[in-house]
């Protein structure tokens, strides 16, 4: 199944979300993920901006079970998942399942309402350049893979009509 997700931090965000990326791409093998955006927080009150971005990655593991991963790993990161305020509260990470489906659909986040994801998708300003060890993400969507025989990272930088054959293929490898 691919997993269409959205990643956002507004504590030490740049730290976490190298953080992040690596322990997904890791975890998964292959990710597609958007430009890294600066958003302003939304029905949260707090002085620290936001850094949102949007992935999609495959699995065969159920919902039920990759959510339950993400949450170990926002807790391993210092989110408090017990807190019932949690939601309304700053957060080191934050990395949700917005859809799950059996076609790979890089149109697919198109159908989100919310600000943070349109501000990723026409992510003309504000974009924030990710270090993950001696590579970078920047302005335009990207493919990082995981290359487990010399278990280095890989970045592709690409437009995501250039990527759709290239990555199915990826990820069903992987």
């Amino acid at each position: 199944m691919y997993y269409y997700i959205s990643i956002g931090s507004n504590i030490s965000p740049k730290q976490n979300f190298s953080k992040i990326l690596t322990w997904l791409v890791k975890q998964y093998g292959c990710l597609v993920v958007y430009p890294i955006v600066e958003t302003q927080p939304e029905a949260l009150d707090t002085e620290h901006v936001f850094l949102n971005t949007l992935c999609i990655m495959y699995s065969e593991q159920d919902k039920t079970q990759v959510k339950s991963l993400f949450n170990q790993q926002e807790e391993i990161l210092g989110r408090d998942r017990s807190d019932p305020m949690r939601s309304h509260k700053d957060r080191t990470a934050d990395i949700d399942i917005l859809d799950v489906s059996e076609q790979f659909e890089a149109e697919r986040f198109q159908d989100f309402p919310e600000q943070y994801i349109q501000q990723v998708l026409q992510s003309k300003n504000n974009v924030v350049t990710i270090d993950l060890g001696d590579l970078f993400l920047g302005d335009r969507p990207s493919t990082i893979y995981f290359d487990r025989t010399t278990g280095q990272i890989r970045i592709i930088n690409n437009k995501l009509d250039g990527l759709d054959d290239w990555v199915k293929a990826r990820f069903v490898t992987e």
